[in-house]
Order: structure tokens, then C-alpha cells, then sequence
């Protein structure tokens, strides 16, 4: 997602009231990522405050003083709706100057925000899982002596407009994909996504396959099918009842 044209990276931090040794972890684990990059990591420290306006003040100014373009990691979504809110006061545009990444791919927020938010998804079954084993672990051995923490990964970066410069033709292949994204569960068709931005349907399919090497067509199916795939796994419904369901 941050593309090699980005001048800097920075990680903006959890607030104090959040969780800090998971932040810890994420800022360790940029940083090194950032050193392997050839880049600096900049990071803005949250203070314990309750003054809101000063906080989004400070922050603006910190985005505004960074070498852009400049690729944003934020400690969550809610934290990266807050950045993008600093991203407008400081007059910075998004993506063009701050590319911007949030963690936990909260769809409530991401796909709310203008423009949508980039975000990591964790791994969130393979963390099921690996309460569901250590809950075992405890239930047959007892509790350990010392707090043990156990981590899991992430399952992909799903990338939304925070974090795709395009332009000219590639901004109205985006805002196809952004359209796609939002309406994929309307039964909507390539004719309806060519109407709601007012251009040519063969012109918007040539447009888009250029930038994201697939047609829109395919583009429905694969969200389509990225939506019903935790019905599949996770409950009795034929597949007969999802399809008339989604």
C-alpha cells in the first residue's frame, strides 16, 4: 500500500486510553519495516489530554511539517478517522500528500469516510482459534506464573482510496471500485456502475481493467463472493439460501 514514491512513513499512536502494549508492538514492528525501507519513522506521541481541539490542532500541525507525499500508519480505524479529520484542518489532501492505512478494517468506518479508508485485517479466526487452544491450555494445566502474550497475523491489507494517487482516467477507475465496494450487495451491473458516474460503459471497462487488470464484471463476483464466504464457513445455509439471501 505505501508505494515506493512516498518521501517519508509515520505511525500515529494509540491514544492514552487504548491499548498500549499493543501499540508498542505495532510501532516496533514499523519501525524495523520503515528501517528496511530506507525510511525514518516519524511518530506522533499522543498526550493525556481531554482537550480534543487541541489535540486534533497539534496533530494537523505534525501532518502539515512531514515530508510529503508521506505514507500515515494509524494505531487503528478510529484513530485514522481522527488523522483524516487533521488531514482537512491542516488542508493536506488524501491521497495525493498523506496516504493513509488504519488497522482492524472496521467496515463501519472505512467504507463511511470520504475518501475511504485503507485498512489491515487481522487474522481474526486465527485468533479465535488461538483464544479457543490457550483456554484449553489453561483449562487442563492451570494458570502460567508470568502473563504470556501470544500473537497472529494479518490476513491482508485491504486497499481503499486513502491510499491510491491516481489520476485522470485511473481516479474514475477508483471511484468505480469505490462505488462497486459500497453497492456490491444491491445486485448492481456494470451498466448500473457506468450510469451512476455518467460515463460510457466500454470506455469505464477499458479505464478500469488499465488500472486494477481486471474487468468490473470481476470485480462484483470477487466481492460478492468475499461477503457470502463467511456464511459458508461459518453457518448451516445452503448455498442455495445465501445466494437468494445475498
Amino acid at each position: 500500500v505505501l508505494r515506493t514514491e512516498i518521501k517519508s512513513i509515520a505511525y500515529i499512536q494509540a491514544t492514552q486510553a487504548e491499548d498500549l502494549s499493543h501499540n508498542r508492538a505495532r510501532e516496533t514492528t514499523l519501525r524495523a519495516e520503515a528501517a528496511a525501507q530506507g525510511f525514518h519513522l516519524h511518530i506522533f506521541k499522543s498526550l493525556r489530554t481531554e482537550d480534543w481541539a487541541a489535540e486534533l490542532g497539534r496533530l494537523a500541525r505534525w501532518l502539515a511539517e512531514l515530508p510529503h507525499p508521506c505514507g500515515v500508519v494509524a494505531f487503528n480505524d478510529e484513530r485514522a478517522r481522527t488523522t483524516l479529520d487533521a488531514c482537512r484542518l491542516a488542508r493536506l489532501q488524501v491521497p495525493e500528500q498523506i496516504r493513509l492505512v488504519g488497522v482492524d478494517n472496521d467496515v463501519a468506518i472505512c467504507e463511511n469516510l470520504h475518501p475511504t479508508l485503507s485498512s489491515v485485517l487481522p487474522d481474526f479466526e486465527a485468533g479465535g482459534y488461538l483464544a479457543a487452544q490457550t483456554l484449553d491450555d489453561l483449562l487442563v494445566h492451570g494458570c502460567p506464573r508470568r502473563i504470556v502474550q501470544k500473537t497472529y497475523g494479518v490476513r491482508e491489507v485491504v486497499e481503499r482510496a486513502s491510499t491510491q494517487d491516481v489520476h485522470g482516467c485511473g481516479r474514475l477507475a477508483v471511484q468505480a471500485r469505490e462505488y462497486i465496494r459500497l453497492h456490491a450487495g444491491a445486485r448492481i451491473t456494470v451498466t448500473d456502475v457506468a450510469q451512476a458516474l455518467n460515463v460510457n460503459r466500454r470506455t469505464l471497462e477499458l479505464h478500469f481493467r488499465a488500472v486494477f487488470k481486471r474487468g468490473i464484471g470481476e470485480e462484483l463476483r470477487h466481492l460478492r463472493l468475499a461477503r457470502v464466504a463467511p456464511q459458508l464457513r461459518e453457518t448451516d445455509k445452503s448455498i442455495t439460501e445465501i445466494a437468494l439471501g445475498s
